[in-house]
């Protein structure tokens, strides 16, 4: 993070957190590796932040958080996503109703490439075309 140029330009990090005392733990977190700047903590929920984030997407991590919106969520991101952007969600195997979700961008004519990892459960990468 501290060698893209420009800082929080078109690659600062954003990451979701539902509760308040989490997101601060986060932030202090990144304080202290000196990273704070090109980071942001949003806490929020993904499906409410989402619809006023404009800026092109490159990378999504699909961790628990996105599970009880997983639908909402990826149908917001889907038209955010540059080409090459990756979705990657671990230990899918786990997860049905993010699976389910996946499943529906990933058919052979979709927008995505897919590749399960055998790793914990199962590390789903998903790469739009």
């Amino acid at each position: 993070l501290r060698s893209v140029p420009g800082g929080r330009c078109d690659r600062a990090l954003i990451g979701f957190e539902r509760d308040p005392a989490s997101a601060q733990r986060a932030r202090d977190v990144l304080r202290r590796a000196g990273v704070s700047r090109y980071v942001d903590i949003r806490c929020d929920a993904p499906s409410r932040a989402l619809t006023v984030l404009d800026a092109p997407i490159d990378l999504v991590l699909l961790l628990d958080i996105f599970d009880t919106e997983a639908a909402v969520v990826l149908d917001l991101l889907m038209p955010k996503l540059r080409p090459g952007a990756s979705l990657v969600a671990p230990q899918i195997a786990r997860r049905p109703q993010l699976m389910a979700c996946l499943a529906r961008h990933c058919k052979a004519d979709g927008p995505f490439q897919t590749l399960r990892l055998p790793i914990d459960g199962g590390l789903e990468w998903l790469v739009k075309r």
